[in-house]
Formats: C-alpha cells, sequence, structure tokens
C-alpha cells in the first residue's frame, strides 16, 4: 500500500529504478513500478503492476 493521491497525476520515484516518474494511481493497493522496470521484470510483474505511468 501506498500513500499518494489516487485518480490523479503525481510525480514519484519508482519503487524499482528510483527515477522519479508521474504517475496516476488507481487505488491506495496499486504498484509503485514504472513501465520500464515492469518490461525488465517479464510479464508475471506486468500483470501485477497496476498503476498508471503517465507518458509523454
Amino acid at each position: 500500500m501506498h500513500n499518494y493521491p489516487v485518480q490523479r497525476s503525481v510525480m514519484v520515484a519508482c519503487h524499482c529504478c528510483r527515477v522519479e516518474q508521474e504517475f496516476v494511481f488507481k487505488s491506495r493497493s496499486d504498484h509503485v513500478i514504472c513501465k520500464g522496470c515492469i518490461r525488465q521484470q517479464g510479464s508475471t510483474a506486468s500483470t501485477a503492476a497496476r498503476s498508471t505511468p503517465v507518458t509523454q
């Protein structure tokens, strides 16, 4: 669980790579992992991650 606001854009450091990125969380239980780290971890991690990083 995280304490970031939900349903709005926030700048947060990814829990994997520690790079600050823009996320929009759908719930407090969403994972704080960016798309780049999800791709590197494989399909198992990508199905577990529910947060939506904002792409620019």
